[in-house]
């Protein structure tokens, strides 16, 4: 259960390739999207990208966020329950499933609508979805209804801004430049009995630097 997963995957082939881009277009319905690599040498992986923020960034984890990727390297073993904690469009959540060797469990949360859609199309785009769990919720401090306001609403867009505090609707017409919305937060200890999931030996969060990305709660190791 311990055992590392050094061995990189076997490419897979054209015929499977071209059977996973026709899903992903028959999903998409939109020219503006195509199938494009992640960079990332020990498993062959691929997202749908569709705006500038998952071409340039998200498809390139090594370059935007370096210590994460060390560590989710360094620390994922076989038998793995994995918490990704704003998985955008599930960059991370790929690479550790594929780092699970099969056995284990991510469970990626993103609340964020665009790019929750998206990791969703990049799991089945991947063929993981026996492994990842995409949650459409918020980890918070306190459990209600929170508002998350969007710098953009392109798929992959980060550094939006999320307030643990109870959301209220705007007194009058809502003049405000950025789409600010209502989510479902929870915290983690009522997720976990709530949704049914198993507490995580690893939690990576994506809202902080890497001396703060990884959390220690709930057994995280």
């Amino acid at each position: 259960m311990n055992e590392k997963t050094d061995q990189p995957t076997p490419a897979s082939t054209s015929g499977e390739i071209e059977a996973l881009e026709a899903s992903a277009w028959a999903q998409t319905g939109r020219s503006d999207v195509e199938v494009i690599p992640i960079d990332y040498k020990r498993h062959e992986l691929r997202i749908l990208a569709g705006s500038k923020q998952e071409r340039s960034w998200r498809a390139k984890p090594g370059r935007r966020e370096p210590w994460t990727l060390a560590w989710l390297e360094d620390a994922t073993r076989r038998g793995d329950i994995v918490y990704d904690v704003g998985a955008n469009v599930g960059v991370f959540s790929l690479i550790a499933a594929r780092l699970l060797g099969g056995e284990g469990v991510v469970v990626a949360f993103e609340p964020g609508f665009a790019s929750y859609a998206r990791l969703c199309e990049n799991v089945a785009l991947n063929g993981l979805s026996s492994v990842v769990v995409p949650v459409p919720l918020a980890l918070s401090s306190s459990s209600g209804l929170q508002a998350f306001t969007y710098r953009s609403t392109d798929p992959g867009e980060s550094r939006h801004t999320f307030s643990a505090e109870a959301w209220s609707a705007p007194a009058g017409q809502d003049r405000r430049k950025r789409y600010t919305q209502p989510i479902v937060a929870l915290t983690l200890d009522e997720a976990v009995p709530l949704l049914g999931l198993s507490i995580p030996n690893l939690s990576s969060s994506t809202s902080t630097g890497p001396k703060g990305t990884f959390s220690a709660e709930a057994g995280a190791r």
